[in-house]
């Protein structure tokens, strides 16, 4: 689609369990918008899981550091 939009939401954690109104404003958007989602760490995959989530701070340090570098 040559006119897709792609928006990219930022929060510090993908995503507690208190933020289902965010996981729900993300997925509901028409599908002509492409959502990406920038966080610091990622959390609840298994109930909030979505396509094209950076997560920037992994568990591994060595993989954090070798990102950060």
């Amino acid at each position: 689609m040559a006119n897709r939009i792609r928006v990219i939401h930022h929060c510090s954690v993908w995503l507690e369990i208190t933020q289902t109104w965010l996981y729900n404003q993300v997925r509901c958007l028409p599908p002509d918008i492409e959502n990406h989602v920038v966080c610091r760490r990622a959390r609840n995959l298994d109930l909030f899981g979505i396509d094209h989530l950076y997560a920037l701070k992994q568990d591994n340090v060595w993989a954090y550091l070798r990102h950060r570098l």
